[in-house]
């Protein structure tokens, strides 16, 4: 018995004639598979069906032996600091949702190229027999023996330039002597298209989507800053969505191939690209260029940031008043997608002075939330913590009124500011020797002093002062005595001795560490405080959202 399989292709059409012939004496049995075969937007092919018919013989025998079908790889991008693919973890209401439409990097976002002719073709039979047809040239005939009887599917791929361009596959065909069987299959693009995104932008980890491709089960997506895609980084997907992560600016492109099990990487459809530019929202660079907000901003929220290089830096002023409260905060890690930038924040003081420095406070992302505790112009730098990343962020700044803020400016706080120059050449650590002081007199419980980093006075007696500020980096012994204060104590990490600091104002702030405290007023804390020995309260001390510690 002789059995055998006579395909004939017209582009993406199949005819399968088959006879079961005995070559002692001729007795034909057949049976058939009608195929039609729809087209999605094959170009100079019109819809049709195709009639398929496939012979086989009643007897089990015949060759089982079959062809191994590829795998889909399992490409792995590029990781650490580089470009990137990645799976997109957010979610989106579709699989296809809707990107606004933006000009590109190189003019308007392009429709997608028009669809090539097919210039050749594989059919793949598989089932008790595999067989697979390679380089099937449209109008030819081809003929596969040795069928066995049983379930098959047919797999047809049309190629352009050997790259698969349209796929189709029908199941669960069952081959049988004598008996006719009918199945349909859908011959669709294999390219996948994808969508145009906001060009250019400050963003560095852009989601990009694309249609549902029918056949794939997977996509092979690809980055790189040569459109010919010379030497890309690339990662296959599950879904229609991927992350592509940039550390640096440029016009980068990115396309998608489809795969499946028949098909390790389809024909690529065509890339999008996207200009990553610095900073759309406007910024300083330095301290001395740090843009204005204005007095007691509000309100403010820019997302057109950046930090690329790694040592980029931004900068911000605005003008606050004592008692006012400066939030200031970046997303970066929470952004969808998520940001690489482990953002870093410092806010500096009128004179120049750093205030806060935060870091890592909501995963990497970083917040400052500080209560002033002296009126003026303040400055806010957003960094990469150790200069070691680069990426987008949104930055939101808000100042909310202190009683000293009457909407358009700062009252005038009471007394005279007075400050430690540590002068005197008989006793230069000595506070209550005049000569140490700026005005030349010893503070009194009008005096609003501050005490600068590197000074390290000792009380030599109990003092009254109305507010004390020491900068980062100053300090104050108190021995044995204490040091009441009517106002504001920005203590920083030190006052130390043993003495009581006694806080008698209504609506005053603390911060900072002391050895002793003693609350007699009304005290919200503005940063974080603590005290290494006791803790005293007969008025009322408000958490105001941060913590106090008690004990060394």
């Amino acid at each position: 018995m002789r059995r055998f399989l006579l395909l004939s292709l017209f582009f993406v059409a199949a005819t399968l004639l088959a006879c079961d012939e005995d070559v002692m004496a001729p007795v034909l049995t057949t049976g058939s598979i009608t195929l039609n075969v729809t087209v999605d937007d094959l170009p100079a092919i019109s819809q049709q069906a195709v009639s398929a018919e496939v012979v086989s013989s009643p007897a089990t025998g015949g060759d089982t032996s079959s062809t191994a079908v590829a795998s889909v790889p399992a490409f792995e991008s590029d990781r650490g600091d580089g470009p990137r693919i990645s799976e997109y973890k957010g979610t989106r209401t579709s699989s296809n949702a809707a990107i606004p439409q933006a000009e590109s990097a190189d003019g308007p976002a392009k429709a997608p190229e028009e669809a090539s002719a097919i210039d050749a073709a594989t059919i793949r039979i598989i089932g008790p027999t595999t067989r697979t047809l390679t380089n099937q040239t449209p109008g030819t005939t081809v003929t596969v023996e040795d069928l066995d009887v049983g379930t098959y599917t047919v797999v047809l791929e049309g190629l352009v330039s050997g790259e698969v361009d349209y796929f189709g596959r029908t199941q669960n065909i069952s081959v049988t002597a004598g008996n006719n069987s009918t199945a349909n299959i859908s011959f669709n693009s294999f390219r996948p298209v994808i969508q145009a995104v906001t060009s250019p932008t400050t963003d560095m980890a852009i989601l990009f989507t694309w249609n549902v491709v029918q056949g794939a089960t997977g996509y092979y997506v690809e980055l790189d800053t040569d459109p010919g895609f010379t030497s890309p980084v690339s990662a296959t997907v599950d879904t229609e969505a991927a992350v592509a992560t940039m550390p640096s600016t440029g016009i980068w492109y990115v396309r998608a191939s489809s795969v499946n099990q028949y098909v390790p990487r389809g024909r690529a459809g065509d890339a999008q690209s996207v200009d990553i530019v610095t900073d759309i929202d406007p910024s300083g660079t330095d301290f001395a260029s740090a843009y204005d907000l204005g007095f007691a901003a509000t309100g403010v929220v820019y997302s057109q940031l950046n930090v690329v290089p790694s040592a980029d830096e931004d900068w911000y002023t605005v003008e606050a008043c004592l008692g006012d409260r400066i939030i200031a905060e970046v997303y970066a890690q929470r952004l969808d997608p998520p940001s690489d930038l482990n953002s870093y924040l410092e806010l500096y003081g009128p004179t120049g002075n750093s205030v806060d420095v935060q870091d890592d406070n909501v995963g990497t992302d970083s917040r400052i939330d500080r209560v002033l505790t002296s009126g003026g112009q303040y400055y806010i730098k957003v960094a990469a913590s150790g200069g070691g990343s680069t990426g987008n962020y949104q930055l939101s700044i808000d100042v909310e009124a202190g009683s000293a803020n009457d909407g358009s400016s700062c009252s005038t706080l009471p007394g005279a500011t007075n400050g430690w120059t540590g002068s005197s050449s008989t006793d230069p650590t000595n506070w209550s020797d005049p000569d140490n002081w700026l005005t030349g007199a010893v503070p009194t419980s009008t005096d609003t002093i501050s005490i600068p980093a590197g000074a390290a006075p000792v009380l030599t007696e109990n003092v009254t002062v109305a507010s004390l500020i020491i900068e980062v980096g100053g300090h104050v012994d108190t021995d044995v005595y204490d040091i009441t204060v009517t106002g504001d104590l920005a203590a920083g990490n030190s006052i130390t001795g043993d003495g009581q600091v006694i806080l008698t104002g209504t609506d005053v702030y603390l911060s900072g560490g002391v050895p002793h405290l003693y609350v007699l007023g009304d005290v919200s804390l503005a940063g974080r405080a603590f005290a290494t020995g006791t803790v005293q309260v007969d008025g009322t001390l408000r958490m105001n959202g941060f913590q106090m510690a008690v004990g060394s």
